[in-house]
C-alpha cells in the first residue's frame, strides 16, 4: 500500500511538472497528457475513477492560473503546484508517513495558537481604545 502511494506521489508530481525545468502550461499539458492518456493503462491500475476525475479537474483548475503565476513568481510556481495537490488530498506521502503526519498535525496546532494569540491582542486593543480608564493586563 506504502509503495502504491509514493508511486502516486511520483506520478503527480511529474504530471504537475514541467518540461526541462521550466513550468509553463505546455510543459505542464505535455506531461498530464504523456502520463495521463499515453499510459492509461498504468494510471487506471493504480488511480480509481474518482480519483482521476478529481485530478483532470484540477488539472483544469490549475492551467489558468500558471501563467499568472509564473509572471509574478517563477521560482515558487512548482511549490504552489505541489502544495495545492496536497492540499487538494491528492498525494499520499503526508498521510502515510507517521513524522510528517505528527508535524503536520503540530503546525496545525500552533497556527491555531498564534491566531487565538492575535484575536485576544485585537480584543485587548479594542478594550483600551473604547475604555481607556480600565487598566488591562
Amino acid at each position: 500500500m506504502r509503495v502504491q502511494s509514493l508511486l502516486k506521489d511520483g506520478i503527480l508530481t511529474k504530471a504537475f511538472s514541467g518540461s526541462n525545468g521550466d513550468i509553463t502550461r505546455k510543459g505542464l499539458v505535455n506531461n498530464f497528457n504523456q502520463i495521463f492518456n499515453l499510459q492509461r493503462d498504468i494510471i487506471e491500475k493504480l488511480f480509481t475513477k474518482e480519483e482521476i476525475d478529481r485530478i483532470v479537474a484540477l488539472r483544469d483548475d490549475i492551467l489558468p492560473t500558471i501563467a499568472a503565476e509564473n509572471k509574478r513568481n517563477p521560482s515558487t510556481t512548482a511549490y504552489v503546484i505541489q502544495s495545492i495537490l496536497e492540499k487538494s488530498g491528492l498525494l499520499n506521502f503526508p498521510r502515510v508517513s507517521p513524522s510528517l503526519a505528527i508535524a503536520g498535525k503540530i503546525l496545525d496546532e500552533g497556527q491555531e495558537a498564534v491566531k487565538t494569540k492575535q484575536k485576544w491582542r485585537r480584543c485587548r486593543l479594542r478594550l483600551r481604545v473604547n475604555c481607556p480608564l480600565i487598566k488591562l493586563l
